[in-house]
């Protein structure tokens, strides 16, 4: 329960998109739910048979186009439950984190087959594994980049936008 607090107390906007109020913390069940959800939607669409119907579909490079949109789609959704009232707030919050698990999957299935399908034979390997590297750097990177924001606007009862509100324009 004091991890919770720590954690959450910088985020007082999503206290408020969560739970109505910014002084009540999201329960447990709330946050795991809240996770869950992009990663079980990303699971069905990473699924062969589904990310074949958009890659083989409209192709690879449509494909990570889409992705990219519904990244700042998903991002906007999120950043926008906190100017929607409580408890409709906390449903358009689920929403976006369910509609980001869909490009998450594209992403991570569909890029790699275009960059082995573009790159140079003699590259294929090496371009392939600086897809998963640079992934996991800009992942890093938008962590610490939200930690910052967090850590700097404690008191703002806008740090949870601002934390997601940052990477709309890297989908686009």
């Amino acid at each position: 329960l004091e991890f919770r607090r720590v954690l959450f107390r910088s985020f007082v906007s999503f206290n408020r998109v969560m739970t109505g109020n910014t002084d009540i913390l999201p329960t447990n069940t709330e946050i795991s739910t809240l996770t869950l959800t992009l990663y079980i939607v990303a699971t069905i669409f990473a699924l062969p048979p589904v990310t074949r119907i958009f890659a083989d579909g409209i192709g690879r490079r449509k494909t990570i186009i889409v992705a990219g949109l519904l990244f700042a789609i998903a991002m906007a959704t999120q950043a926008s439950a906190a100017s929607i009232s409580y408890p409709a707030s906390k449903y358009v919050l689920w929403t976006g984190r369910a509609l980001l698990g869909i490009p998450v999957a594209f992403s991570i299935t569909t890029s790699p087959m275009f960059l082995s399908e573009i790159a140079p034979k003699a590259h294929r390997g090496f371009i392939t594994g600086l897809f998963q590297f640079a992934l996991n750097l800009f992942l890093a990177i938008a962590g610490g980049i939200g930690w910052a924001i967090s850590s700097t606007h404690r008191d703002s009862d806008n740090a949870y936008q601002y934390s997601v509100w940052w990477m709309v324009p890297v989908g686009v």
